[in-house]
């Protein structure tokens, strides 16, 4: 459900409750209390998904202003995330804020885009979906700090031709808990098995995502435009890198190249 109200002529502002589902992570050991922090699917719903036990939508700000140069933006998100552990109920607040800006570092031909995103528990809302909470040993949820940026130049030297360029990363924070030095809980936890993640089919690989980043750009050409649509012919490539946290065995990453090309038609 969203409302938006313009608060001048160079000033939306927009509020709106969106669908709260939260992504736990519960790690290798159950809490020490009896916890539940999901519900299994059941005659109306999905049979092979669990739902978690969000009490409340999650909240969705934002304000922007257009004056004249550029657009802006400023926005947050607010969310609250529950478990029944030790036969009570526990919610916690999550959420985060963040801006962004368009600037049309020249006018018509080269513009920046840039917006961060910054908070406890906002995992859901990034691309990479780091997990939002983790689960402590008393089984209450503990959200995962998160930092989410983007940063990218689109270009349009001619009508037929655009480029864009991005870098985006998202961190994460180590949200680790231990019980007696030994038992480890939490995202993240140095006491977590990583020392099989070279290895293919090995099951002792915790790799909890702590940093994953990736540039890419590309190009999209107008082939044809006129009364018939449009046609287009796109390619793009990136890098990405993925880092997880140390454990046992270290901290090995990832990466992989991407190239993709598209064609694509518009009838109208």
């Amino acid at each position: 459900l969203r409302a938006v109200e313009d608060l001048g002529k160079t000033v939306p502002a927009g509020l709106s409750v969106e669908g709260p589902q939260a992504s736990v992570f519960s790690g290798p050991n159950p809490p020490l209390v009896p916890t539940t922090f999901n519900n299994p699917g059941g005659l109306y719903f999905a049979p092979t998904v669990n739902f978690s036990t969000d009490i409340a939508p999650d909240v969705v700000a934002k304000i922007a202003l257009d004056p004249g140069w550029g657009h802006y933006e400023l926005y947050g998100v607010g969310r609250l995330f529950r478990s029944r552990a030790g036969f009570a109920n526990h919610t916690i607040w999550g959420g985060g804020g963040g801006a962004g800006a368009i600037l049309p570092i020249i006018p018509k031909h080269l513009d920046l885009q840039a917006d961060f995103l910054y908070g406890a528990g906002i995992g859901r809302y990034g691309s990479v979906q780091v997990p939002d909470v983790a689960v402590k040993p008393t089984g209450i949820l503990a959200p995962i700090p998160e930092f989410q940026l983007l940063v990218g130049l689109i270009g349009h030297p001619t009508d037929a031709l655009d480029l864009y360029a991005y870098a985006g990363m998202e961190q994460a924070a180590r949200t680790s808990f231990t019980v007696a030095g030994t038992t480890p809980f939490g995202y993240g936890n140095p006491l977590y098995d990583n020392s099989g993640c070279l290895r293919e089919g090995s099951t002792l690989c915790a790799a909890n995502t702590s940093r994953v980043w990736q540039v890419t750009g590309g190009a999209w050409y107008s082939l044809y435009k006129g009364s018939y649509g449009m046609l287009r012919v796109g390619a793009q490539g990136s890098y990405t890198r993925r880092d997880i946290f140390t454990g046992i065995g270290g901290s090995p990453s990832t990466d992989q190249i991407v190239f993709l090309t598209s064609l694509r038609y518009y009838p109208f």
